[in-house]
């Protein structure tokens, strides 16, 4: 009786391809931390300015039309910051899931700013939230920092 190894040959080769495929972009931990830095870096020329503003200039008497234009260019920035994140957890499998926490709360930054753009919010209730979901993204920030061996977040102040 002859036996096939069709349905043995097949899983391995697909493994050893994607294998192959992947390893080919994946990154050292110094590699990781320039990535990473540069990537938070290019964030943070929008990011910062923005966060001054959202917790010193805002207030009930701002127009939503100037709340929305600051909002604009840091959900684009945000946006490109959080698939630029993806694919670095996908490309450093050790800090992997600690770049994946900081993906999720930028998620949630995400969403503050979409209400922003939609203007279904309260400006209060919408503080609160981003306080809450900013400080997140901070602390995912410094625990993928460390685990890359970068020195913490500069200070936003």
């Amino acid at each position: 009786m002859k036996r096939s190894l069709g349905p043995l040959v097949a899983p391995i080769t697909v493994g050893l391809i994607a294998s192959a495929c992947s390893s080919a972009t994946l990154l050292t931990k110094s590699q990781a931390a320039h990535r990473y830095a540069s990537i938070a870096a290019r964030v943070n020329v929008v990011a910062i300015p923005f966060n001054r503003e959202v917790y010193s200039g805002w207030t009930k008497n701002t127009p939503p039309s100037q709340i929305k234009s600051e909002a604009r260019q840091y959900l684009a920035a945000l946006q490109v910051f959080d698939r630029q994140l993806s694919s670095l957890a996908q490309q450093y499998p050790p800090a992997s899931a600690e770049i994946r926490s900081e993906v999720a709360a930028t998620q949630s930054l995400l969403g503050d700013l979409a209400n922003i753009m939609s203007h279904t919010y309260r400006l209060n209730s919408w503080f609160e939230g981003w306080n809450r979901d900013d400080t997140a993204v901070e602390w995912h920030a410094v625990k993928v920092r460390s685990d890359l061996g970068l020195p913490p977040p500069p200070s936003e102040s």
